[in-house]
């Protein structure tokens, strides 16, 4: 018995040694599982903390393609802020659902616009960056126009995955996500696929920013026509967030709330919001 009981003992150590040894480590918290091959992107490697990098997806006039000759004011306005001061700006694209993951567990620095109930565990200055303005688009010749809440039941709504637009909007896009009423899409080029799905008569309505929306179509070429809106819900605020996980997180926000305020006093960020045909936010009443 006593030597049966030894080798059984040896067969358990041994097949936990081979488990340790042949199993992957795994990250209890694994973001990006679901992204799609393409959308993968390597990010930056950070060598200090003066390089502070950026993300989002493409969503002009707020941040839009990197590398671009108009980047999008918002990632203008952290140049303007940081760079003076030592800091390197680096501005990538991911979808967004990346950049929200990799900004929560510290692989980037911030995002380049968010509203506060897409990531409310960042670390977020006082100084909003801009202000939405959620708004439906239907093809041109439908009848139908966004009222209320009820009226959304009646037609088969696109959205972009992990967007805020506007809370009881959000809360019907995920009760229904998953069937024939919500198509979620994804990736960098999600608002063209909206688009896309539109004029494909997969959907009869999508709905996106207002300014986000006219940035894509005036830049379209061929142009995209045909495409109008059809009411639009309150507005939320933009911040630049920063992640919990970099260090000196809250001493970024201080300064962005510094010098945003510096450059609102001195006239220059009336001159960076200009070069986009935009005005200051606070000043809008739209």
């Amino acid at each position: 018995m006593r030597n049966w009981s030894l080798i059984a003992i040896a067969v358990i150590i041994f097949g936990v040694l081979i488990y340790i040894v042949y199993t992957p480590v795994r990250d209890p918290y694994e973001p990006n599982a679901a992204l799609n091959p393409e959308d993968d992107v390597e990010l930056p490697v950070v060598p200090n903390a003066m390089l502070l990098t950026f993300a989002s997806d493409p969503w002009p006039p707020y941040a839009g393609t990197a590398g671009a000759e108009k980047e999008g004011y918002i990632v203008d306005v952290l140049r303007e802020i940081y760079e003076p001061l030592g800091y390197e700006v680096q501005y990538i694209n991911q979808p967004w659902t990346r950049c929200l993951d990799d900004v929560r567990i510290g692989k980037l620095t911030g995002l380049a616009g968010c509203d506060v109930h897409e990531a409310p565990n960042l670390v977020y200055p006082r100084e909003s960056i801009g202000s939405t303005i959620p708004t439906f688009f239907v093809l041109e010749g439908s009848t139908w126009r966004y009222t209320d809440l009820g009226s959304l039941a009646d037609i088969r709504l696109g959205a972009i995955q992990d967007y805020t637009y506007e809370r009881n909007i959000d809360i019907y896009i995920r009760q229904y996500s998953g069937t024939d009423s919500i198509m979620l899409a994804r990736g960098t080029d999600a608002l063209s696929r909206l688009m896309e799905a539109l004029k494909a008569g997969k959907i009869d309505a999508f709905i996106e920013n207002r300014p986000v929306v006219y940035s894509v179509l005036e830049a379209a070429d061929p142009p995209i026509e045909g495409i109008v809106e059809a009411g639009s819900a309150p507005g939320l605020k933009l911040y630049v967030p920063f992640s919990p996980r970099v260090p000196g997180a809250r001493e970024y926000a201080t300064i962005l709330d510094e010098e945003l305020s510096k450059l609102r006093s001195d006239g220059r960020l009336a001159e960076i919001l200009a070069e986009y045909g935009l005005n200051d936010w606070l000043d809008d009443t739209e």
